[in-house]
């Protein structure tokens, strides 16, 4: 009895995880730069969840994948420091600070310009 319900619960999980895959838009990216050092770095592939964060939110210390507000041609990575409610924006941060082009430049940054949340980190 105990080995169905092993198999069934496995079942369950297969069919959960495969929902999500097809309800959520995930893509892969490439690190560049070293404004994430040393979590994130150059030439890392990171997966990102373009839809669900919609749902669920983003906090303090999600890590997202976002167009530069001063119109570079790339995305860019940086972790989310805090959210200003009140304006629905969100202040961005390079996690190597004396080498990251961030929201201490460029202001916070609305959700329309984000791409999506980091999921995992691939490596090299």
């Amino acid at each position: 009895m105990q080995k169905i319900l092993t198999r069934q619960t496995l079942y369950l999980v297969l069919v959960v995880l495969a929902v999500a895959v097809l309800i959520s838009d995930i893509k892969m990216f490439a690190v560049t730069g070293p404004s994430m050092y040393p979590a994130y770095q150059e030439g890392d592939r990171v997966l990102i969840d373009r839809y669900l964060w919609r749902v669920t939110g983003l906090y303090a210390g999600d890590v997202v994948v976002f167009d530069h507000p001063k119109g570079r041609a790339t995305l860019d990575i940086k972790r989310v420091s805090s959210t200003t409610a009140e304006r629905g924006t969100y202040y961005l941060l390079g996690d190597n600070a004396n080498n990251s082009a961030d929201s201490r430049e460029f202001g916070s940054i609305p959700p329309s310009y984000i791409s999506g949340r980091v999921i995992l980190n691939l490596g090299k």
